[in-house]
């Protein structure tokens, strides 16, 4: 800072508009024992007059060799008088403000807030338009709630597939086992002798051991009828010997029950195993489904995440610079002598 601006700055802690502002701000200067013979006084007569007695009791003066300024105040209480310079500083830093405040620049400010507005709703509208496009509202949140259904899935193909495993084993296991059962197995075995047939053996036997007893009575053993009776006989004997040995055998078959039980659990796994790989298809084409799906809105969600900070960072923006706007126009207004 220049030997000049010192300067110009300890005449702005004396000017008149400094002066008036901390004795507003000091309540108890407005008011001393005078205003009892001053009945009429008006509060702008009280503050310019006690305005005058601070600048004969305030010294300001700039510190040798820096950029400082000293300033002092003499009374009886301390308090008091570090309350009086603290209000000299505070009236001082507001007009300081007010006096190097740039010119323009409310127009200045006025003209960052119609661009940060401009910013701001040309953020707004590409967000629309993006989750309308997209078809989205929460793209995150549509992300995660996807990643979990996929992730529900995933479990459920694997599981049918270990379901297809062992029910594809147990088809096998279960043909190998009917390849070695019968189909149908005897339940129960009758064996007895025809009756008819061995009576008729036995009567036509005991006729020709008649016939030959009757030929004794008339011929030698040797004789050529008995020899015939003798082989006819032999051959009786040898028919009714013969029945005797293969008797008849009545056999009762029934389904074989371990067979009956293996072609039933067979064709319900067969069964299963159809409905198993039919699920398996299915759960497929929607675990690329939602793994597409995924993958779409993660994308989404970078873009909407995107937009909307563009969006918050505008908003920011708009709120600061009508902020700066309202006050660089308060300033201003202040600054502004009156016309009165």
């Amino acid at each position: 800072m220049t030997e000049e601006e010192l300067n110009s700055e300890v005449e702005l802690l004396r000017d008149d508009d400094v002066l008036r502002e901390a004795v507003a701000q000091d309540a108890t200067n407005r008011r001393d024992w005078l205003h009892f013979l001053r009945p009429g006084e008006g509060a702008a007569q009280r503050v310019e007059r006690a305005a005058r007695r601070l600048r004969k009791k305030l010294v300001v003066e700039p510190v040798k060799r820096t950029n400082l300024i000293a300033i002092k105040y003499a009374a009886d209480d301390p308090q008091r008088a570090a309350h009086v310079l603290q209000s000299v500083a505070d009236a001082y830093l507001k007009k300081h403000a007010v006096v190097h405040r740039p010119s323009g620049e409310v127009q200045f400010f006025e003209q960052l807030t119609r661009d940060a507005r401009r910013d701001l709703e040309e953020a707004e509208r590409k967000l629309q338009q993006f989750t309308a496009a997209h078809g989205v509202v929460a793209a995150a949140q549509e992300r995660d709630l996807a990643l979990q259904k996929l992730s529900e899935i995933d479990g459920s193909y694997r599981q049918t597939r270990i379901d297809m495993s062992e029910t594809q084993q147990r088809v096998t296991e279960l043909q190998k086992l009917l390849a070695t059962l019968p189909e149908r197995t005897t339940t129960q075995v009758r064996i007895a002798d025809n009756p008819e047939l061995m009576k008729a053996l036995k009567s036509n036997l005991l006729d020709l051991q008649e016939k030959r007893t009757q030929l004794l009575t008339k011929f030698e053993p040797s004789h050529r009828l008995v020899q015939e009776v003798d082989q006819q006989i032999a051959q009786a004997e040898a028919a009714v010997a013969s029945e005797m040995k293969s008797p008849l055998r009545d056999e009762t078959t029934d389904k074989d029950a371990h067979y009956e039980w293996a072609k039933s659990e067979l064709e319900r796994a067969q069964v299963q195993l159809k409905a198993l790989q039919s699920r398996q298809t299915a759960t497929g084409i929607q675990e690329a489904a939602y793994r597409t799906m995924a993958r779409s809105l993660g994308d989404d969600a970078l873009t909407q995440d995107d937009l909307q900070n563009t969006e918050k960072a505008a908003e920011g923006s708009y709120l600061l610079f009508v902020k700066l706007h309202v006050e660089s126009f308060v300033f201003n207004s202040l600054a502004r002598p009156s016309t009165d």
